[in-house]
């Protein structure tokens, strides 16, 4: 990501924070977006969506985000090591009841333990496939994915899946490799090694239950397509649901 120098040997870039809709998997550029550090001077906004911090203190700092439309967010950025490049922090941001959604997405709805992750597999935007195979020996961390959107794609989170239902596993991207088409860093590299042609990924959907244990996922689905809602908590619980493209399902976890 290339951002202009910002002149003055007093003014550090220290940190760029990135908000991304997790639903439309685009960078968040209305400025109603608040991102802030308490104690601490505001960042520069940036008409692409950049949040710039400058001279922030050398120390693990709480970087929260607001927008009327998504979930608040409070994370933890580490500041302590000095770089030459600023540290990019990309955030994922929920949608809330709130958001403008489209006629015809799907609204997975429930009760959750507060706090917990819920999970929606089922989904089928954004499309993403591998361009060639995956090799973990080789390939460690990168892999290389074809998404014909031009979407932003980091810290989602997709499944990948063998085709006869062997293998499967989720994976998080970190982001995307700038000087190499179609590449993309991993958090962590996959456990398997998985062949192009018999393999399908498809992302997921996911949330996390508010203060009083609801949650809201928009899905993009077809109808009568089984969906998967799962809540990672301290007991996992998994539901299926046959769905009606466009309406509300309601999965409750606390039944």
């Amino acid at each position: 990501m290339a951002l202009q120098t910002i002149s003055g040997s007093r003014r550090k870039v220290s940190m760029v924070v990135i908000g991304i809709d997790d639903f439309s998997n685009k960078i968040v550029q209305d400025n109603s977006l608040q991102v802030w550090i308490p104690h601490h001077t505001p960042p520069i906004w940036k008409t692409a969506g950049y949040y710039v911090f400058l001279n922030a203190p050398t120390e693990i700092v709480t970087v929260r985000l607001y927008s009327p439309i998504f979930h608040s967010v409070e994370i933890q950025a580490d500041l302590r090591v000095q770089t030459k490049e600023p540290l990019i922090l990309s955030v994922r941001l929920y949608p809330n009841e709130t958001y403008p959604f489209p006629k015809g997405i799907t609204l997975v709805e429930g009760k959750a333990p507060a706090g917990s992750l819920v999970q929606v597999l089922g989904g089928n935007y954004p499309s993403v496939k591998l361009v060639e195979d995956y090799k973990k020996d080789k390939d460690d961390r990168k892999i290389r994915l074809f998404q014909p959107e031009g979407l932003c794609l980091d810290e989602k989170c997709f499944e990948i899946f063998s085709k006869d239902g062997t293998d499967t596993e989720q994976f998080f991207i970190k982001q995307q490799i700038e000087e190499e088409m179609f590449g993309y860093l991993l958090k962590a590299p996959l456990q398997k090694d998985y062949p192009k042609g018999l393999t399908a990924i498809r992302p997921v959907a996911q949330t996390y239950a508010n203060a009083t244990g609801q949650y809201l996922v928009p899905v993009y689905c077809k109808e009568g397509q089984e969906i998967c809602c799962q809540c990672i908590y301290e007991k996992n619980t998994t539901k299926k649901s046959s769905i009606v493209a466009g309406k509300r399902v309601l999965i409750d976890f606390e039944q």
